[in-house]
């Protein structure tokens, strides 16, 4: 996903990237290989009134490290699709690349433009190691396609998606996870 968001911001003239926080004195979850979530599909663009609220914006308590990275897959997917960025933003608080990514959004939906993402399913989350309170996680992204239109009347672009491997740093402040960084690391 951050390579369809890379690309997306590209094309936006803009850089996304994630990143997150990790939390002092507190040990790693387990590594897991994680089920997937399914992605939404795509037969049509939907209109603003036809977009479904997707899944959990507001982190459960003692949320996992795994927990916060489909969160905010769910919560950047939603910000793309609605133009409403509140829950996004108090994720990516220490995250440069992730507030040019949010502002990029923005722009389009200020300008009346639109994207329809037909989302993605997150698998093999793994805590690789913490340093310095900083967890690195790496996981799989399998994105779908994307259309959009970066203003009212623009032309109707399209991504491909595809499948990327991403790793996130991710840091815990006041027992909240956000993202620092989010690269990838190969399609």
């Amino acid at each position: 996903m951050c390579s369809r968001w890379l690309l997306l911001c590209l094309v936006l003239a803009m850089g996304g990237t994630l990143t997150s926080c990790a939390g002092d004195g507190e040990a790693p979850p387990a590594e897991t290989a994680s089920t997937p979530t399914p992605a939404p599909t795509m037969s049509r663009l939907a209109t603003p009134s036809e977009r479904r609220p997707l899944l959990v914006t507001v982190p459960a308590k003692n949320e996992s490290i795994e927990g916060f990275i489909r969160r905010y897959m769910s919560v950047s997917t939603r910000i793309q699709r609605t133009g409403e960025t509140d829950p996004y933003e108090s994720m990516i608080k220490y995250c440069m690349h992730c507030q040019r990514f949010l502002k990029s959004v923005q722009r389009v939906y200020a300008r009346g433009g639109f994207i329809r993402f037909e989302g993605a399913r997150v698998r093999n989350i793994r805590v690789r190691f913490k340093e310095r309170g900083v967890w690195f996680v790496r996981f799989v992204e399998h994105a779908g396609k994307t259309k959009y239109r970066e203003r009212k009347h623009g032309k109707l672009k399209s991504l491909s998606g595809g499948k990327l491997l991403l790793e996130a740093s991710v840091i815990r402040v006041d027992g909240a996870w956000h993202l620092m960084r989010l690269v990838q690391i190969a399609t």
